[in-house]
């Protein structure tokens, strides 16, 4: 039935009767040819599809991690700079504000003390015009 189709459809092509009689199952062999091959590239298309879909998808969840893991990081460090800055202008307003017996009444000068507090110099190596108690007023810097 399908070489008589194809012998058929070569007659009709040009080809004499019993040319079309023997080339009818090398034509059938190479449409079987074409359609497997075709059906592979199909297979090969659509595998290959679908292995880069699953990389991508698996690159894109390790950056996500790694975003995740990095704005924790920035969040955590973000706190801890604000707590830092809070507690800075709590000290300053507190030198402006609250100035301890015998301070200087100059804000600049508590605000300098404070400064050289957070410096790290030592209350007692501070000059006595900031007024904490035991003042040496060495002016020394600290010893690391």
């Amino acid at each position: 039935m399908i070489f008589a189709t194809i012998t058929a459809l070569l007659a009709k092509l040009g080809l004499g009767q019993q040319a079309a009689n023997r080339a009818a199952p090398y034509v059938f062999a190479l449409s079987l040819l074409a359609a497997a091959a075709t059906g592979f590239a199909l297979w090969l298309h659509f595998h290959d599809a679908g292995v880069v879909e699953r990389h991508l998808a698996a690159a894109n969840n390790q950056t996500l991690g790694r975003t995740i893991k990095a704005n924790e990081a920035a969040a955590a460090e973000q706190l801890a700079d604000q707590k830092i800055l809070s507690d800075l202008q709590r000290s300053y307003a507190d030198a402006l504000n609250n100035p301890p017996p015998g301070a200087s009444p100059d804000p600049r000068k508590r605000l300098d003390c404070q400064r050289l507090l957070r410096a790290g110099y030592r209350e007692a190596d501070l000059p006595a015009s900031c007024g904490y108690a035991g003042s040496g007023g060495t002016g020394t810097p600290p010893h690391p």
